[in-house]
């Protein structure tokens, strides 16, 4: 009984932290997350997600000109055309910051830069940016869309790309105590993302040694990996299930602040114990019946785990010092990106049903090889994946 109490305890505290991670969206993060789309679909050429993004009627404000886009459509793809003739290959920020900011509305202050196939920077401009909230029926969810921008044309009359005098007039004559405190700002956040890689993995190590304690105490408490026959088969399983999941949730944050830097928001700092909880009622069930939830909540381990690897893609698809890594990435398909993860989970899932289904031990002892196998597959992929990003 102690162990089930134990282990609907660590569930409710595992709700309370999804919870509030779920809620870790401010108006600036969902901005800066239209503009992630909104680089991407540039980078990737694609007129109509580019213009996806943009909140109709979409103004812009450039040459002292004011543009107005009634509806999608209006552009034209030879716009990327005349890009490319100048030597563009892809664009990515250089800096952004929310210089004012609303329940509605956030106006974005940025600077980006141009480069070409080789990785050389052929222009970088500043411009500031509008995002609104969308319309929508009553009822729906309003997302933030691009509203108006003040900035750069994409090219000038001969094709080659310029620089908005008003714009950079006006970042330049802020007032000084503002352009201190943006100093500042800078400086704390190269300080947290140079410093936060080794937080995580110091937290990660942590939580991981509270998992395998707990994976400890509940063989030598319980035993019931010493018991004969099946059952004991079931349980010594479970137990190698669980070392397998540890050590496979440390490589994969190991290898993720190895290969990235980005500035960490309220998710990143969750995400380590909501799956560290999972891990506790992972242990705390082993030989205790129950095998298909046992096994769906794996599943649920590794999704949790690839929601933590899509925040921290968005936030370090942000920072110039990953390089242009991220534009191969996001111009891949959906399914490319996202398909691997959700079939395993979709496979754990499907394992979890059917021993639910069949009540039966023989069938709980196959399908818990077939798990462990998925494990090591898991773990051959990280590998893989290691060797073809670094070399």
């Amino acid at each position: 009984m102690h162990r089930m109490i134990r282990a609907l305890s660590l569930t409710a505290l595992l709700l309370g932290a999804t919870a509030a991670w779920a809620q870790d969206e401010t108006p600036e993060a969902a901005a800066l997350g239209v503009l992630d789309a909104f680089m991407t679909a540039f980078n990737a050429r694609d007129l109509e997600a580019w213009e996806a993004t943009y909140h109709f009627p979409h103004f812009r404000m450039a040459d002292g000109r004011l543009t107005v886009l009634e509806a999608a459509g209006q552009r034209s793809e030879t716009l990327f055309d005349a890009l490319a003739a100048t030597g563009w290959h892809h664009s990515a920020w250089l800096s952004r910051e929310a210089v004012q900011a609303g329940d509605d509305k956030v106006h974005v202050a940025v600077e980006f830069a141009r480069y070409r196939a080789d990785g050389s920077e052929l222009a970088r401009y500043q411009s500031l940016y509008v995002v609104t909230r969308g319309e929508r029926p009553l009822g729906h969810p309003r997302p933030f869309e691009l509203r108006a921008v003040s900035g750069p044309d994409a090219v000038d009359r001969t094709g080659a790309p310029r620089r908005d005098p008003t714009v950079t007039a006006r970042m330049q004559t802020l007032p000084k105590q503002r352009q201190a405190q943006h100093r500042v700002a800078d400086l704390m956040r190269d300080r947290v993302k140079q410093r936060w890689p080794m937080v995580l993995l110091t937290l990660v190590s942590i939580i991981q040694a509270l998992a395998l304690e707990t994976l400890w105490s509940e063989i030598v408490e319980e035993s019931a990996v010493f018991v004969a026959g099946v059952p004991g088969a079931i349980a010594a399983l479970q137990t190698v299930i669980v070392l397998f999941a540890i050590v496979l949730v440390w490589v994969f944050f190991a290898q993720l602040v190895m290969r990235f830097i980005w500035f960490p928001g309220m998710r990143d700092s969750l995400a380590p114990f909501a799956i560290g909880l999972i891990e506790f009622v992972l242990a705390e069930l082993v030989g205790a019946g129950q095998y298909g939830i046992w096994i769906a909540l794996l599943a649920f381990a590794f999704l949790a785990a690839h929601l933590v690897l899509i925040s921290a893609f968005a936030r370090a698809a942000r920072e110039p010092e990953n390089g242009g890594f991220f534009v191969a990435v996001q111009a891949r398909p959906v399914w490319q990106r996202h398909g691997p993860t959700l079939g395993f989970t979709a496979l754990l899932l499907l394992v979890a049903g059917v021993v639910e289904l069949a009540a039966s031990e023989l069938v709980t002892l196959v399908a818990l090889c077939v798990v462990l196998t998925l494990l090591l597959v898991q773990l051959w992929l990280q590998r893989v994946y290691w060797y073809s990003t670094v070399r």
